[in-house]
């Protein structure tokens, strides 16, 4: 009875993002962003498992620095929502003027709902919860590949 309308928010399950609908990962070159090395190092090795090439950035302007360099070659980011200097939303803000259709996976360990609220009008494809787990991260990954597939993006 009511009309459709459609959210710039991401779309998060209470399962921390597990998708029913997902895509084979191997091959597919994702940028790992997280300014705490023993997080990027685990979200890596999880990736790894799963078959993806890695990339990874400390902090948001090492991010911007390796997206430029290799933008068209990234499937999809993984990124901290919370990191010193230049936070995620203004990293994902950044990657998104280099390509608009860059499937952007925020991440925090911080209230869900405070980090949705501080996100406004940012258009990122998913978040995962911290402590995420391989099973998270694949199914939120799987989901907004398969997402930016269906519309056309250059994944």
């Amino acid at each position: 009875l009511l009309p459709v309308v459609a959210s710039d928010r991401p779309r998060v399950r209470p399962d921390g993002g597990a998708a029913a609908e997902t895509i084979d990962l191997k091959g597919r070159l994702i940028l790992v962003v997280d300014d705490e090395p023993a997080v990027r190092k685990v979200g890596m090795g999880f990736l790894r498992r799963l078959g993806c090439n890695v990339l990874a950035a400390a902090d948001g302007y090492e991010a911007i620095r390796v997206f430029g360099q290799r933008h068209t070659d990234i499937d999809a980011v993984l990124m901290d929502f919370t990191m010193a200097g230049m936070d995620g939303l203004a990293t994902c803000r950044r990657l998104r003027v280099i390509r608009p259709d860059i499937p952007v996976v925020l991440s925090s360990g911080h209230d869900l709902e405070d980090q949705l609220d501080d996100a406004g009008n940012l258009t990122c494809a998913g978040f995962v919860s911290k402590p995420f787990t391989l099973k998270q991260i694949k199914g939120e990954l799987g989901r907004v590949l398969v997402e930016a597939e269906r519309n056309g993006a250059g994944v």
